[in-house]
């Protein structure tokens, strides 16, 4: 199986189910995905049932049970079950924090004019607001050294999107 065989909701639901389960270090429940993408929770279970059914997520019985993703689907958005959080320096308008960067993805750098980056979390991310102005190096091989306005929060996934006006390496 491959991502291509995944309808867009499924990698969707995938995605949200694979950042929550790192951010919240336990089973997700579909009422918590329901509440925070507004849908119903009917819909939301559907959903990942059909992924549970692709042996992608398992279904936890219990009060404390939910939906986690299996090693295969980590393995098939490109990352291993063991997806630890790097950390970080910050700067949040003007303020010096550190966070803990599980991944990012960077598109559209050949113009900057377009170029954004998604950064995903294990913080809360509820201190920040869009329209916020973030500088933030994240550790790489190279070390990259990011500044640009938040254009999107997402606390579902614990990411933020971000509108990239600088993009450079720490050793530049």
């Amino acid at each position: 199986m491959n991502l291509n065989d995944l309808t867009t909701l499924q990698k969707k639901y995938l995605r949200l189910l694979l950042y929550s389960h790192v951010y919240h270090s336990g089973p997700i429940n579909a009422e918590l995905i329901a509440n925070k993408t507004n849908r119903h929770v009917s819909t939301v279970r559907r959903h990942i049932q059909s992924l549970v059914h692709m042996h992608l997520a398992e279904s936890i019985p219990g009060p404390n049970g939910g939906y986690e993703p299996t090693a295969a689907g980590y393995n098939l958005l490109g990352f291993d079950n063991n997806l630890e959080s790097k950390n970080a320096e910050l700067q949040y308008n003007g303020d010096h924090t550190e966070i803990a960067v599980v991944d990012f993805n960077i598109t559209n750098v050949q113009d900057m004019s377009t170029c954004r980056m998604e950064i995903y979390t294990n913080n809360d991310i509820s201190q920040f607001s869009n329209g916020g102005y973030i500088e933030i190096d994240i550790p790489t091989d190279q070390g990259l050294h990011i500044k640009g306005e938040i254009d999107m929060l997402n606390s579902v996934t614990n990411q933020l999107l971000v509108d990239v006006d600088v993009l450079s390496t720490l050793t530049e």
